[in-house]
């Protein structure tokens, strides 16, 4: 993304959205900045997958306006398309997004053939967003069935990124994760965004990860925005009792690092033999702009396990104590998963 553009990435202005007598959206509004994190948060059925499709030109919204890229986005035809190209899609269960017939090629590279940009340099696109995502060492004539969920939705994340888009939108990108391969997800978005500014819209029901990655928070129910603000303020002095009941809810508040929202907490203990979570092990991933080096968020141990491709640290490896909780030596039992309840706090 340019960054000489200061205009929002997406303004949604008083959005309203109904299926039959269910009203998904009532007169919603919110604006992402370039380079921004805006996480939407609510239970199942509040309307922020709704809001999501609409911001991506999947929906159309009954009444309101949708301004993406400084223009209002197109209903249809090719205008429509277009748009689209400015958003990536980072969808929740990394094993149903992912077509196990296609090549890992074939899969990042499904939106540059979309857009027509294929012939300027695909195949080495491919190979510089495997590089970007930590999965440097990959074929790309691998198939998915070959990783592991975490390394599947580094995959989906290379392909979002794939015909560099200013906005991707992130629909519970983590929630199909082990919580020990979360953080790694969530540090390879950060550093994404660091060295692209990239915008996110994060849609979530979990508050720990929006004040991991959120810049902004908004609060939604039954289609309607309960509270907005800055992350810091909304998780810190919440003022709808709505948001102060999914405060009071969450769990494990006090292993939540500081994130963007501030506060502190201690982080999980590594893997025996591992770098520290986000540390490089060996050569770094390259990058997508500029020469800035690319990191490993969550660096692969390497080697094929089973036919699959170099588990990443963090992840449940029978034998390992990989991703356990900070209080936790790292002297466990061998065979242990790294499953039990509180691991590797985000």
């Amino acid at each position: 993304m340019s960054p000489q553009i200061s205009a929002p990435i997406v303004e949604l202005d008083a959005v309203s959205k109904r299926f039959g007598t269910h009203q998904a959206l009532h007169e919603v509004s919110l604006t992402i900045a370039p380079g921004s994190t805006v996480g939407v948060v609510g239970e199942s059925g509040s309307g922020k997958s709704t809001l999501a499709r609409i911001v991506a030109g999947l929906e159309r919204p009954d009444s309101g306006r949708v301004v993406v890229g400084g223009k209002p986005l197109p209903r249809r035809g090719r205008r429509l398309r277009e748009a689209r190209r400015g958003i990536g899609f980072v969808f929740q269960d990394p094993y149903a997004s992912l077509d196990p017939r296609f090549t890992i090629e074939q899969i990042i590279g499904e939106p540059l053939r979309a857009h027509g940009l294929w012939r300027e340099g695909g195949r080495e696109r491919v190979l510089e967003l495997l590089d970007a995502v930590g999965m440097g060492g990959v074929s790309p004539d691998g198939y998915p069935g070959e990783f592991s969920g975490g390394q599947r939705q580094r995959l989906c994340v290379a392909r979002a990124l794939a015909a560099r888009p200013d906005l991707v939108i992130c629909d519970e990108p983590t929630s199909a994760l082990d919580v020990s391969v979360q953080a790694q997800i969530l540090n390879l978005l950060q550093d994404l965004q660091d060295s692209l500014q990239v915008s996110y819209l994060f849609i979530t029901h979990d508050l720990n990860v929006v004040r991991r990655i959120a810049d902004e928070v908004v609060v939604v129910r039954d289609g309607r925005v309960r509270e907005h603000g800055s992350a810091r303020r909304v998780i810190g002095e919440p003022r709808d009792p709505y948001t102060r009941a999914l405060l009071d809810a969450m769990p494990g508040r006090a292993l939540l690092d500081g994130g963007r929202s501030g506060g502190t907490a201690a982080a999980p203990a590594p893997a025996q033999g591992a770098p520290p979570a986000g540390e490089p092990a060996a050569t770094p991933a390259g990058n997508l702009a500029g020469g800035q080096t690319g990191k490993w968020a969550g660096d692969e141990t390497g080697g094929r396990t089973g036919g699959r491709t170099g588990k990443q640290a963090g992840e449940p490896v029978a034998g390992q104590t990989a991703g356990q909780t900070a209080g936790q030596t790292a002297g466990q039992t061998a065979g242990q998963t790294a499953k039990s309840a509180g691991t590797a706090a985000l």
